[in-house]
């Protein structure tokens, strides 16, 4: 049989290898944590590139995009999802800088999604800037669409020009109309789907759909609006009252 000793060293080996299966279960465990974490991030990107490959980017509606949008700030940025609503608010200026890093960060993880009037590459810093200011026209086209599909009164907002104060509340009372219009279009689908109206009735609602995101969206990026898309989104949104 074997001496004291050689059961001594035995058992101090033994036990030094479960020590070190413990230790290699525990990094393997951490490692496959952060394996998982990344892989729903990279299994995202070929999900978004895909879809970017399906459709271009400029076809896309502004729901498809703010969703992607989303997408970055909380996988790439880690943004909270408070973070990121108060960011749609726009009420607080602070967080422009938030909203310029997903602009940046969508152009670099998808190129394909840098309008054309951001793609002129140039050294000089006057072309830069304009990239910039592009960037910054795409966010905020994205946000006053989202902000003019609610009941928000923006009559109170600060005019950048005293000449312009006029013009602003007469604004902001077509969007009032706007919105009103859109519950009562909301309420018509409900009652009868949209598939159903008659041909007149579907004209006269795509002209005013026309009209509607003409006033919430850029010129610029008014060409990348899918009306179709548009109609079948806002008008499966239930009908909201004013108090909402």
């Amino acid at each position: 049989g074997a001496t004291p000793k050689e059961e001594l060293m035995q058992n101090l080996k033994n036990n030094k290898e479960q020590d070190k299966g413990g230790a290699s279960a525990d990094y393997d465990t951490t490692v496959a944590m952060l394996y998982s974490e990344n892989q729903r991030s990279f299994e995202g990107m070929i999900n978004w590139t895909k879809r970017l490959e399906a459709v271009p980017y400029r076809k896309w509606t502004v729901g498809a995009s703010v969703t992607l949008d989303h997408w970055i700030a909380k996988r790439v940025l880690g943004l909270s999802e408070e973070t990121w609503l108060a960011l749609l608010e726009g009420d607080s200026p602070e967080l422009m800088g938030r909203g310029r890093d997903i602009v940046m960060a969508r152009h670099a993880l998808f190129p394909e999604t840098v309008v054309e009037s951001d793609s002129y590459a140039s050294v000089d810093d006057e072309t830069n800037d304009e990239a910039m200011g592009g960037a910054e026209d795409d966010l905020v086209a994205i946000l006053a669409t989202l902000d003019g599909w609610s009941s928000h009164d923006k009559s109170d907002e600060p005019s950048p020009d005293a000449n312009t104060t006029l013009s602003n509340d007469s604004s902001a009372s077509s969007e009032e109309v706007l919105v009103d219009e859109l519950q009562a279009w909301r309420t018509q689908h409900a009652e009868q789907n949209y598939d159903e109206w008659t041909p007149e009735k579907k004209q006269e609602f795509m002209s005013w759909l026309e009209t509607f995101v003409s006033a919430q969206v850029s010129e610029s990026s008014l060409g990348r609006v899918d009306l179709e898309e548009t109609r079948k989104n806002i008008l499966e949104a239930p009908a909201q009252g004013k108090e909402e």
